[in-house]
């Protein structure tokens, strides 16, 4: 029986307002999706046959066979877990004066001195950061969100065409890219192209310096554009700490995208595909 509180098709239209806002791509709606047919009792069969049958008309790109019934019985079997800790606390907003007070004394000029040797490739990174049997997503394109392997599988093949990586470790190849299917993270990506941040190097330096006495810095990549983006080590941390640090970045004008934990940035050393700039790594902590 569905559960009580507004229409189905009024939560529906809500979820589709969410997906335009917040650019979800098509593997994260069908998760979204099959999370709210669970909540209104409809029967997993019946949602995958109603998901299938609207995944039909998504001309972005095809359904993989078999992927929509994946993610029913994944979010039926319960074990899709609601982590709060992965999202900034209710009601933190961009604060300006904050942006403006740590930005100020900032130097892209010692964030560089300060570094330690930097790994000059994308598979000398990937071996830095994670263990051959992770499980982790590289893509050429955003619309990629299903190709999952091993870092070895990555790190033993070509890498010149990926422009982006999902920073996260995954439960499993069959699922793919989806918010449903992370497993941990070991890495908090800060990144921002906020107007006064933008393409300021020395602003942004001040920004990272101030949340690296939050978290350990562990390097920072130019985007090939107007932004750095900068991973923070959170292995070590109490949830309720990585909450905090995860709302200091959006005080601080982090692009919200960035801090979800399935979100694309930027591969270290990988070439940005708009303008075939290397996405330089200009700060390596060992």
């Amino acid at each position: 029986m569905a559960k009580l509180g507004k229409p189905a098709h009024l939560q529906f239209l809500e979820l589709l307002s969410r997906a335009e806002k917040e650019g979800w791509g098509f593997h994260e709606q069908i998760v979204k999706a099959a999370g709210l047919m669970k909540r209104l009792g409809v029967n997993p069969e019946l949602a995958s046959e109603m998901m299938e049958t609207a995944g039909e008309k998504v001309t972005r790109r095809r359904m993989e066979p078999g992927e929509v019934r994946r993610v029913v019985n994944w979010i039926y079997s319960g074990e899709a877990e609601v982590r709060p800790y992965d999202n900034p606390k209710a009601g933190v907003k961009v604060e300006q004066k904050l942006i403006d007070e740590f930005s100020k004394g900032g130097s892209i000029k010692h964030l560089k001195a300060a570094s330690d040797p930097i790994p000059q490739t994308a598979k000398d990174i990937l071996e830095e950061l994670y263990d051959e049997a992770a499980l982790l997503h590289l893509s050429a394109h955003h619309c990629q969100p299903r190709d999952v392997k091993t870092r070895k599988q990555w790190t033993d093949g070509d890498l010149s065409d990926r422009q982006y990586i999902c920073p996260a470790h995954l439960k499993s190849i069959e699922l793919g890219r989806c918010k449903a299917n992370v497993d941990y993270r070991h890495w908090i990506v800060y990144e921002s192209d906020r107007v006064g941040l933008a393409g300021n190097w020395n602003a942004q330096a001040g920004v990272i310096k101030r949340l690296s006495k939050e978290l350990p810095l562990k390097l920072v990549t130019w985007s090939g554009n107007v932004s750095l983006h900068s991973w923070f080590d959170c292995r070590t941390r109490r949830k309720d700490h990585v909450q905090d640090f995860i709302s200091l970045c959006v005080q601080l004008g982090a692009d919200p995208a960035c801090l979800r934990p399935a979100q694309l940035v930027r591969l270290p050393w990988g070439i940005r595909s708009s303008n075939q700039k290397i996405q330089k790594v200009i700060y390596y902590a060992n």
